[in-house]
């Protein structure tokens, strides 16, 4: 016996049938599917050569059957294909709630699905005039035709119509959808019996059962018949549990589907690129009818490809489908709850004197500018009388900002305050809580152990669009099977399913879900290709993300009911400086480039300086002082331990926008007042690419530095740390009346402004205009370091300050400010009411 390159066996090369090249190409040539010649100039099929066999040779033939030779094998398959196949014609109508396309396919999540696809294809026919046209085929006499399996919802379909091979028209409309194989019967309005083959049993089938696939294809706008020997059967290897199969395709076979406005609308619905194969015995005997590229042997699923069955099988009519979608929408409507998200700003108006910096993308924001907007409203499924839980992505970023949840039923007026309870780390889900009881939770929600193949999976996805909330029904069917992350075997649906999509069994029992799978590595993947994508936001995540996972209920039932175990620590909710902290190594830093990297002799570790920074200072106390770095040394990059990449150092100046000091070194000094008013601090901030890397990492992680230090690539170990509060994090204060804000004197501002570590003061970070502040000439940046000749050691040291003065009635205060390396005095008056005519930019000369 000879094997398959993938492991599996052929037929028996002496028990094929002897095609040879040459004749067997001719086989495949087209014949027009009407009586006429075909007018796409393509030769007319020649007898295929084909060995004689008897009954008794027949590996699977029927006792006293008729031997054919070539020339009647090949005429007898034509006559039957040719009045056996049809060809379908589909009609769109445009969805009346959708006039318009959908956005596109990269818009938010909430308003993509597989069906806002379907429509957009469907659209598109409408507004080019067209038609989907494909192959039908009848399969009894009373006028049904069988079609692959569409995809399409029923309401984007306007109208259905049959056209035989003598040029009739009838016309048809949707009647069920096969249970067992990827298909449609259609129900067409047929005046008198229809020519559909008589199928035979093909009896016990084996891989060495010869069999012929006919189908008919469009070639230049003529359809037109062909056939050829089905591909080889693939046999399991020994002791494997999995059955053999027949596929088309391979080993010289029938192919299959060409491409065309297939791959069109193949991408939409994921499912009317599947063949329509009419298969014949080795007498030219109907013996079944292929709807997908494997034909399974085990007689155990019969009506995947049998006549018989395919003809008599079980379905599901879409009068059946309606009823089961009233069924699963009436239930979620008492178990799936409206989840609205606030979060949290970046920049609120009563914080505008935080200003982020830099566009490294390890914490790109969807929320940094308000018209992206900060509630997000989302559905989760009751899982316990108060609890709920959201199959969507929430990663640490969003997770950080959330400032409330609220919760409320459909026909429920008010919300409810939820909580957030953790993200999981096996999947993109997290958990609600609320304090009363919301829902039960389906009784059965933990039955289904396995969602069968082939079969039909209601889905429904519950999302709030225009304003309201909006169930989508519809189904799919798990036809293969891929390994993916660590190995795993996974199902993958027919059309793919967004995240958040719920599954139900044909029953209208719960089943699962639809998550983007999380991966160990997925800080790591992110930070090394961040286009790629790692845990983002829910929004982020494609349709057809290969990362899109099903998950049954019942394989996730101990995460369900003891979620403390199966969080994810990093993923929580943060107070505002909380967020701001970050992790850090305690350096500063330039970048390398091609000259300097020559220069130094150090072209061939840092890539003629694409990869790794030049450490210019190092933080006393820090965990880089702490490994013995320092000047001149140079990072290349920076490894989890136990992982196997490392993230190389790629930083560019564009990540550094905002990261140095404006005026200090490489530029000149302000010339006037408005100038510096305007200049950035003259510190450098701690949000560089490296820090926000390394926080991205996450605190506690042991990572490992790959280092060049004297010319010499060293490995240094370390656990990441938290670093103290920087000028961006640390404390603030405003008192209103003088229209101060102020933050506390922080580390790398003591460092920049070479103050020693017990040197008093705050920073200065707003003044607003037209404020006592702003005409005493106080400016951004500028550090107080004393009122009254008492020394300022904190922000509320200073407000306290204030308030002292003015509870002894002092309407003018002495305040003590350094700015860079100047110390001035100036007097603060807290009674003051400024003309308009005064009123301006703070530090103007009005």
């Amino acid at each position: 016996m000879t094997h398959s390159p993938t492991g599996g066996a052929w037929r028996r090369p002496t028990r094929r049938p002897r095609w040879p090249l040459a004749l067997a190409l001719a086989a495949a040539l087209p014949t027009p599917l009407s009586g006429g010649e075909a007018d796409n100039g393509a030769p007319q099929r020649q007898p295929a050569a084909r060995a004689m066999k008897t009954a008794e040779e027949a590996p699977s033939g029927r006792a006293g059957a008729e031997a054919l030779d070539d020339a009647a094998f090949n005429a007898r398959i034509r006559a039957v294909a040719r009045d056996a196949f049809v060809t379908v014609h589909v009609t769109f109508r445009k969805d009346p709630a959708e006039l318009q396309p959908p956005a596109p396919y990269h818009a938010r999540y909430e308003d993509q699905g597989p069906e806002d696809l379907a429509r957009e294809i469907a659209h598109r026919f409408v507004d080019d005039c067209r038609t989907l046209d494909l192959p039908g085929l009848w399969i009894d006499a009373a006028g049904t035709v069988l079609v692959t399996d569409l995809g399409f919802p029923t309401k984007l379909i306007d109208r259905i119509e049959v056209r035989t091979g003598d040029g009739k028209t009838i016309a048809a409309e949707p009647h069920a959808v096969l249970r067992d194989a990827p298909g449609w019967r259609l129900a067409a309005r047929a005046t008198g019996p229809c020519p559909a083959p008589a199928f035979a049993d093909p009896g016990p089938v084996t891989p060495d059962m010869e069999l012929t696939a006919s189908w008919i294809e469009e070639i230049d706008g003529v359809w037109s018949i062909s056939f050829g020997p089905l591909g080889g059967a693939t046999l399991p290897l020994s002791g494997a549990p999995h059955p053999a199969w027949f596929r088309l395709g391979g080993g010289g076979g029938a192919p299959l589907p060409p491409p065309g406005p297939w791959g069109e609308v193949g991408n939409a619905t994921g499912l009317t690129d599947r063949p329509l194969h009419l298969l014949f015995d080795h007498n030219a005997v109907p013996v079944g009818v292929a709807l997908h590229e494997r034909l399974p042997l085990a007689p155990e699923a019969p009506a995947t490809w049998r006549g018989p069955a395919v003809q008599h099988g079980p379905a599901v009519t879409f009068e059946a489908l309606r009823t089961l979608e009233r069924k699963v929408i009436e239930a979620a409507d008492r178990q799936v709850a409206e989840v609205k998200l606030t979060f949290r700003m970046t920049a609120p108006e009563d914080d505008a004197d935080y200003r982020p910096r830099g566009s490294a993308p390890y914490l790109r924001d969807p929320f940094a500018s308000p018209e992206e907007g900060r509630e997000r409203t989302v559905y989760g499924l009751a899982v316990a009388p108060r609890r709920l839980l959201v199959p969507l992505g929430l990663n640490e970023s969003l997770a950080a900002r959330i400032e409330r949840i609220d919760v409320a039923l459909p026909g429920r007026e008010s919300f409810v305050p939820g909580r957030f309870l953790g993200a999981f780390k096996a999947f993109a889900g997290f958990l609600v809580e609320t304090d009363q009881d919301l829902a039960e939770p389906p009784p059965d929600l933990f039955a289904i152990e396995i969602l069968p193949r082939v079969r039909p999976i209601a889905t429904l996805r519950v999302v709030h669009k225009y304003g309201r909330r909006t169930s989508v029904f519809g189904y799919a069917r798990i036809l293969e099977r891929q390994r993916g992350y660590r190995n795993r075997l996974a199902d993958l649906p027919e059309p793919p399913l967004a995240p958040g999509t719920l599954l139900f069994d044909l029953d209208g029992r719960p089943a699962g879900f639809v998550a983007t799978l999380r991966r160990d590595d997925e800080k790591v993947r992110a930070l090394r290709d961040p286009d790629r994508g790692a845990y983002t936001a829910p929004w982020e995540s494609g349709l057809h993300a290969e990362d899109n996972r099903l998950f049954r209920f019942r394989d996730i039932r101990d995460a369900l009911e003891h979620p403390e175990t199966a969080f994810d620590p990093d993923i929580r909710v943060k107070t505002k400086f909380e967020e701001r902290r970050l992790v850090w190594l305690g350096i500063e830093y330039c970048l390398l480039n091609r000259e300097l990297t020559r220069h130094l002799g150090i072209e061939n570790p840092t890539k003629s300086g694409q990869i790794g920074v030049m450490i210019v200072d190092v933080y006393d106390g820090s965990p880089a002082s702490r490994l013995g770095l320092r000047d001149g040394d140079i990072l290349l990059a920076v490894r989890e331990a136990g992982g196997q990449e490392p993230v190389e150092l790629r930083f560019h100046e564009g990540d550094h926008a905002g990261f140095g000091m404006r005026y200090v070194g490489s530029a000149p000094p302000p010339e006037s007042e408005e100038e510096l008013w305007l200049a950035e601090p003259p510190w450098h901030s701690q949000r560089t690419p490296l820090n926000l890397l390394l926080t991205s990492i996450g605190k506690g992680k042991p990572v490992i530095l790959t280092c060049l230090v004297g010319g010499k690539v060293i490995e240094k170990e370390l656990v990441l740390e938290e670093g103290p509060p920087d000028y961006e994090s640390t404390d603030r204060k405003k008192h209103e009346p003088t229209g101060l804000t102020v933050r506390g004197l922080t580390y790398e501002v003591r460092k920049a402004l070479k103050l020693p570590p017990e040197a008093p003061g705050v920073v200065v970070s707003k003044v607003e205009e037209g404020s006592p502040a702003a005409v005493a000439k106080i400016h951004p940046y500028d550090v107080i370091q004393r009122v009254q000749g008492t020394a300022v050691d904190s922000p509320a040291g200073l407000v306290a300050a204030f308030e002292s003065a003015c509870a002894a009635g002092i309407n003018t205060v002495k305040v003590q400010t350094l700015r860079l390396d100047r110390t001035r005095f100036v007097d603060l008056r807290f009674d003051m009411e400024v003309p308009a005519e005064r009123i301006g930019k703070p530090g103007s000369e009005n």
